[in-house]
C-alpha cells in the first residue's frame, strides 16, 4: 500500500506542471463604427461619429487562475486631423470557478449592462476603456457585477472623479429575472480643491424582466423598472432646481427571426437625472431647460449578421418622440430618428506555450 500511494504521488507531482502549464495569447479585436443621431430638441442635438479602433493585447497565463494582459487600444475618428488617439490596456484577472476579479483595464462589453438612462449608448464606442477593479460573478440563478473605474485624478487643476457601479440579478423561475442597478458618480478628494465642490449623482433601479419563446414573434422579452436619481452635480444646475427624481422604463422586443430584433421603450420621469444617462430621460435639458413631467418612447430594428471566426456586423435603426416636441428631422411624424453600424473582427493565436 505505501509503494502504490508513493508511486501515486509520483505521479501526481509529475503531472502538476503540465497541467499549470504558461502560455501567451495575442488577442486582437477590430471594431469599425458608424454612428447618427438626428435630435432636434431641447434635451439632445444630432451627431455624427466614424470610428475604427483597435484593442490587441498579449495575455500571460501565469496559473491555470492568474492572468495578465498588456497592450494597446487606438481609434482614428473620422474627420480628426489626429493619427489615433492611443491609450494604454494593462490588467491582471483572476479566473475563479464562478467568476473574473480585474485590476486595471476593465471589462466593460455593452456599458457593463446599465440602462441608458444611466449611461448613454454612445459610451461604447466614445468611452469605451475604465481603469479601475472590477468583479463579475455568473451563478446558474444569480450573478452580479461591482465595478469601480477611476476618471480623474485629484491634482491642483481638478478633483478626483470616479464611477462606482453594482449590478445583480436572480432567476426565481425560468422565464423570470429580477435585476438591480446602481450607479455613484463622485467627484471629490482631500489633496486639492481645485475650485470645484465635492458633488455626487445617485442613480438607482429595480427590474423585473420576463422572457419566453411564443409563437410567430421568437424570443420575446418584457421588462419593467422603477430608477431614482439624486441629488447630482449641485453647481451645474439651473437655480432652484435639483436632480432628484424618479422614473418608470418599460422595454420591449420580439426575435422573429434569429438575426432580427424589433424593440419599443416608453419613459415616464418626473424630474429624474443622471450625470452620465442618455439627455433623452433627463428632466433637465440643454442651456438650463426643464420639464419635470417627461414622456419619451422609441422603437427600433436591429439586425445581426454572423461569420465565421467571430466576426459581425450590425445594423440598428430606432425611431424617438420627446414628449410633445415637433422636430425638423422627421416633420411629417413629428419623430427624430437614429441609426448605426457596428463591424467586429476579432483576431487571436497562441504565441508561446512553456515546454
Amino acid at each position: 500500500m505505501r509503494r502504490l500511494l508513493l508511486v501515486a504521488g509520483l505521479l501526481a507531482l509529475t503531472a502538476a506542471p503540465a497541467a499549470a502549464q504558461r502560455t501567451v495569447d495575442w488577442d486582437t479585436r477590430f471594431v469599425f463604427f458608424a454612428d447618427n443621431t438626428e435630435f432636434f430638441s431641447p434635451y439632445r442635438k444630432g451627431a455624427t461619429w466614424l470610428s475604427n479602433r483597435v484593442f490587441t493585447e498579449l495575455s500571460y497565463r501565469a496559473t491555470p487562475k492568474v492572468e495578465v494582459r498588456f497592450g494597446l487600444t487606438a481609434e482614428h475618428m473620422g474627420g480628426d486631423t489626429a493619427f489615433a488617439d492611443t491609450r494604454p490596456l494593462i490588467s491582471m484577472r483572476y479566473h475563479g470557478a464562478h467568476g473574473v476579479g480585474v485590476l486595471g483595464s476593465l471589462i466593460t462589453e455593452d456599458r457593463h449592462g446599465l440602462l441608458e438612462p444611466f449611461e448613454v449608448l454612445q459610451f461604447d464606442v466614445l468611452r469605451p476603456v475604465e481603469y479601475g477593479g472590477q468583479w463579475i460573478e455568473r451563478r446558474e440563478h444569480w450573478g452580479g457585477e461591482w465595478f469601480l473605474n477611476w476618471r480623474r485624478l485629484n491634482t491642483p487643476t481638478q478633483r478626483e472623479e470616479f464611477d462606482m457601479g453594482l449590478l445583480t440579478h436572480v432567476d426565481p423561475l425560468p422565464w423570470l429575472r429580477a435585476s438591480t442597478q446602481y450607479l455613484w458618480v463622485h467627484r471629490g478628494g482631500q489633496l486639492f480643491g481645485a475650485g470645484e465642490t465635492v458633488a455626487n449623482g445617485r442613480t438607482a433601479a429595480v427590474g423585473l424582466i420576463a422572457h419566453d419563446t411564443l409563437p410567430l414573434v421568437g424570443a420575446a422579452t418584457l421588462e419593467g423598472w422603477v430608477l431614482s436619481s439624486g441629488p447630482g452635480w449641485l453647481d451645474s444646475l439651473p437655480a432652484g432646481i435639483d436632480a432628484k427624481g424618479t422614473g418608470t422604463l418599460l422595454r420591449t422586443s420580439v426575435k422573429p427571426w434569429s438575426s432580427l430584433t424589433l424593440s419599443g421603450v416608453i419613459w415616464m420621469g418626473r424630474g429624474y437625472n443622471a450625470f452620465w444617462g442618455d439627455q433623452n430621460y433627463n428632466s433637465i435639458g440643454l442651456k438650463g431647460h426643464y420639464r419635470k413631467e417627461r414622456f419619451y418612447s422609441e422603437v427600433g430594428i436591429n439586425k445581426v449578421w454572423l461569420g465565421a471566426s467571430g466576426v459581425s456586423f450590425e445594423t440598428q435603426v430606432r425611431f424617438h418622440k420627446e414628449d410633445r416636441y415637433n422636430t425638423e428631422s422627421l416633420s411629417w411624424l413629428s419623430w427624430e430618428y437614429s441609426y448605426r453600424f457596428v463591424g467586429r473582427v476579432p483576431f487571436s493565436t497562441r504565441i508561446w506555450t512553456e515546454r
